[in-house]
């Protein structure tokens, strides 16, 4: 946000991953996450898909580890600046390999139910 020279700070579900998808991912890792898109059976529910995690490239986790996920770092950092921006949400990272991109990661966004509370009195105010 001081980057980017913004007085306020987003409270917005919306503008909040807008915010993140574009503006967060370039200063980390020069470029624009590849998707950002809410799910179509939980409103509550976002996704930030990026298809090659340049982090991802220099991770190797061992057989034995098999429910660690190099992600998290990613969703860590996610769940920061949503925290920050006083939209708590529980933030995972899920390895979805597709052909030609084997380490497409999608960030889950799921946020608390108040956050969403605060978003539908705020919709309805317009």
């Amino acid at each position: 946000m001081w980057r980017e020279k913004t007085v306020h700070r987003e409270t917005r579900v919306l503008q909040t991953l807008v915010f993140i998808n574009s503006v967060v991912w370039r200063a980390l890792f020069d470029k624009q996450a590849d998707a950002l898109g809410r799910s179509t059976e939980n409103d509550d529910e976002y996704m930030i898909t990026d298809n090659e995690p340049s982090i991802l490239k220099y991770i190797a986790a061992p057989k034995e580890m098999s429910s660690f996920s190099p992600g998290a770092f990613l969703a860590g950092i996610v769940e920061a600046i949503v925290e920050c921006c006083r939209c708590p949400a529980r933030v995972t990272s899920h390895l979805v390999p597709a052909e030609g991109m084997p380490l497409k990661t999608v960030i889950l966004v799921k946020f608390d139910g108040p956050v969403m509370e605060r978003e539908k009195r705020l919709d309805a105010a317009k």
